[in-house]
């Protein structure tokens, strides 16, 4: 296994606006991920991207793109790439800093603190397999 260095985090992107709240808990919080390789420029490094839609309670709505980049001690092969590791370890290593990066931003900019629900990458990543099969069975 590569020895794996979470090298930096980045706000890519924020913005809050005025928006309506949806009714529904489920519907207040998205987070999607992806896992981005550049083996050619940068054969050691790859980034989790995180793109984050949360509504806040008193009538506002963030939208957040991050990345977080990994170093690694030796080339990224596809056997690396095609691995859970970028696509479940490395956004759990990362999500705790998106996490306090939510809070403390809405603590800053006035709002109540937020605290993002814990994920399970794992049961992220199996049902995103999941789907790219039927999406593979269906289109035969």
């Amino acid at each position: 296994m590569n020895k794996l260095t979470l090298a930096r985090t980045i706000v890519e992107r924020l913005n809050i606006e005025r928006a309506e709240v949806p009714s529904e808990e489920e519907d207040r919080f998205h987070l999607t991920h992806n896992a981005g390789f550049n083996p050619e420029e940068l054969p050691n490094n790859f980034c989790v991207n995180f793109y984050l839609e949360i509504y806040l309670e008193e009538g506002f709505k963030m939208e957040l793109q991050y990345f977080a980049e990994f170093d690694l001690d030796s080339p990224i092969d596809q056997e690396f790439m095609d691995s859970s590791f970028p696509h479940v370890n490395a956004p759990a290593i990362a999500y705790p800093y998106l996490r306090s990066t939510v809070s403390t931003v809405c603590l800053n900019s006035g709002y109540n603190p937020v605290i993002l629900p814990t994920i399970n990458f794992q049961a992220m990543y199996k049902r995103s397999i999941e789907e790219q099969e039927d999406e593979k069975l269906e289109s035969r």
